[in-house]
């Protein structure tokens, strides 16, 4: 892990984030002439060798242009460090950090507070990282109603369905299916589920499968999909 602390935004406050720090954590203070005062009792804990000191110029942005240049030379010369905190409670670093989380595959550059609103909240929502946004359920056209700005809806019978699925979640049929397979029933209403999930989805098969597999094991869910996909996908 390497700390890198705005100095002139957070003090001394910094290294409380810090905490404290393995063999192989380094800690990046970058100050200005402005605030270049330390107590020692900040610094308990850091093992010499462990904390660099690196002066800005003073003036606007200075500081943070230089943190930021300073996290791309990081990266570049220590390819196996993949987690970096920048310290500040200045939200312009968040640009930075996902600007490097989207383009290396495992990289972790997040930006952690002191002030008041960030200790009332899960450090974990400052991080700025992509994240997988799960397809939202959809709704069968039955159960749609016209909005404001389509006031002739058209009728449910003149849109195509590319898949039927079962209105009984509980349908026998499939319940048989899984008890004949040995499987848990239950995941009968589990998979007619997701089939109404990405009904509309020309990959519904593929996406219904993952889910599956995902929720019950790849063995466990290969072999529910397997005994039940003819009653699911009509």
């Amino acid at each position: 892990m390497i700390y890198l602390i705005d100095f002139e935004n957070v003090h001394e406050d910094g290294f409380q984030i810090v905490g404290k720090l393995g063999d192989k954590d380094a800690v990046y203070c970058f100050f200005t002439k402005n605030v270049a005062k330390i107590s020692m009792s900040a610094l308990a804990g850091i093992r010499s060798g462990q904390l660099h000191f690196i002066e800005a110029e003073s003036g606007k942005q200075s500081l943070d242009l230089t943190l930021v240049s300073y996290l791309g030379y990081l990266i570049g010369v220590k390819p196996q460090e993949m987690y970096y905190d920048i310290i500040s409670n200045d939200n312009g670093f968040l640009k930075a950090a996902d600007f490097w989380n989207r383009r290396i595959p495992g990289m972790r550059v997040r930006l952690r507070k002191t002030n008041a609103e960030t200790k009332q909240k899960p450090q974990s929502q400052q991080a700025v990282y992509p994240q997988q946004v799960s397809a939202p359920a959809v709704v069968p056209v039955s159960q749609q109603a016209p909005t404001a700005l389509s006031p002739s809806a058209p009728k449910t019978s003149q849109l195509a369905q590319p898949h039927s699925v079962s209105e009984n979640l509980a349908d026998p049929a499939i319940t048989a299916a899984l008890e004949a397979a040995d499987m848990d029933p239950a995941a009968g209403e589990f998979l007619q589920q997701q089939v109404e999930k990405y009904r509309t989805d020309k990959n519904v098969k593929q996406l219904v499968y993952r889910a599956v597999v995902k929720k019950y094991g790849q063995r466990d869910g290969t072999k529910i999909y397997n005994s039940t996909k003819k009653l699911l996908l009509k």
